[in-house]
């Protein structure tokens, strides 16, 4: 493995990235300022800010006018159906996950988790 990071390291690597991306696309048809977009994302402003225009430039987000500041939203369709699909995958693989590890408990005690 070489030692520099791929494109999706580098977008999604970062926890404070990940978090202003999930919620994005938890809400992809709303505009956020940086105060809202913190608070969704249970981030500092500073974060969001650190961060924001690195998903502006790899064209995750778009900027838009909320009057006089600036807002960021999801930039398409596309990445919020992409983004339903990774969603729900996630889910219901650790669902399944949660499921095989109560059977296993199950197997091995011979009872089932209280």
């Amino acid at each position: 493995m070489t030692g520099d990071a791929g494109p999706l390291t580098k977008t999604y690597g970062h926890p404070a990235r990940l978090r202003i991306v999930e919620t994005a696309l938890a809400h992809p048809d709303q505009a956020f300022n940086v105060r809202e977009l913190a608070t969704e994302s249970d981030l500092d402003e500073s974060t969001v800010h650190q961060h924001k225009d690195f998903l502006v430039d790899l064209g995750i987000l778009d900027r838009v006018s909320l009057g006089r500041i600036d807002g960021y939203q999801l930039a398409d369709s596309e990445l919020a159906r992409v983004g339903q699909e990774w969603r729900n995958l996630h889910h219901d693989r650790l669902n399944a996950l949660e499921n095989d590890t109560e059977t296993a408990i199950e197997d091995f005690y011979g009872v089932a988790k209280p």
